[in-house]
């Protein structure tokens, strides 16, 4: 029997401190793709507030900051990004750990109860994305031609599926 949409509300899945750590990952990417471009640092430190205003709060602030978080980050990292169409690349992969965590919760949710993703494994897959995006921004979205990030993404996309498909059907150790 397949899960309830009702128990995938927001409060209910995402952590306090979540979303503004991975994507504090996510402008750290778009940084490692453009790394001489300065108004980061000030996305950065907003980013930083958002994390600590939510972890004091201790709840999640909600899917409106969270597009307000990702349309500035996107926004300094396609500037940044500006006629170098392998950082654009880049500047739009930075954000695979949403996608990434996203396609994993739904298949795992038409799985039904068969397979569940937990809060760590959750983090452990947006870790995995986050890891995937630095590496095509060190790799290919540095570089000054299209070609090396296209390759980059097309070899980090399916890893990255791999690795979260590891995560989720890995067998949590019983306690002795």
């Amino acid at each position: 029997m397949a899960r309830s949409a009702r128990s995938l509300t927001w409060p209910s899945v995402v952590l306090p401190g979540e979303v503004p750590a991975v994507m504090i990952g996510v402008a750290a990417s778009i940084f490692l793709c453009v790394p001489e471009t300065d108004q980061m640092d000030e996305v950065g430190v907003a980013l930083g507030v958002v994390l600590v205003l939510e972890l004091l709060a201790r709840r999640p602030f909600g899917p409106a900051v969270v597009a307000v978080q990702a349309g500035v980050v996107l926004a300094a990292g396609l500037y940044g990004a500006t006629s170098r169409d392998s950082a654009t690349v880049g500047a739009w992969f930075s954000f695979w750990p949403f996608a990434l965590t996203s396609l994993t919760l739904l298949v795992t949710h038409r799985l039904g109860d068969r397979v569940r993703v937990d809060s760590s494994r959750r983090i452990l897959i947006e870790i995995v994305g986050v890891a995937a995006a630095i590496g095509v921004a060190r790799t290919g979205a540095i570089q000054p031609t299209i070609g090396p990030a296209v390759a980059a993404v097309a070899v980090a996309v399916p890893v990255s599926i791999a690795l979260a498909a590891l995560v989720v059907l890995a067998r949590r150790p019983t306690p002795s």
